[in-house]
């Protein structure tokens, strides 16, 4: 009786082993799949730093080209402004000179005309 007794008990107590030695390897496991996750994520943290750094400097770089260029249109524009203020200038000159020349032809037809008149 006592033997059963001790038995049962040895029993009972292997049982309660064989159930911790599982829930143990089930937290090993759990434990070797965390770290791995948490590994990836490390891994995908890392990668995501060199892709912001990267676009950062991308950035950066698109950002002084675009001023660059932006400059240089500025530059090109008052280049143009003041190509068309010579044209216009220019224009208004000849016109003047143009007009000047006109006076003068109009004044010597006259004239002419006038002398025509006289020694008729």
């Amino acid at each position: 009786d006592q033997y059963t007794k001790k038995l049962k008990t040895m029993e009972q107590e292997m049982k309660r082993l064989k159930s911790a030695q599982r829930e143990h390897d089930r937290l090993v496991r759990t434990n070797k799949d965390n770290e791995k996750t948490l590994k990836q994520m490390q891994n995908e943290l890392t990668q995501m730093k060199r892709n912001k750094v990267k676009l950062m400097r991308q950035l950066k770089e698109d950002t002084a080209k675009n001023k660059k260029l932006e400059l240089k249109k500025q530059q090109e524009i008052i280049k143009l402004q003041r190509e068309k203020q010579k044209q216009v200038t220019t224009i208004k000159k000849l016109q003047m000179e143009q007009k000047t020349k006109d006076m003068v032809l109009k004044s010597k037809q006259e004239e002419i005309k006038m002398m025509k008149k006289q020694k008729n």
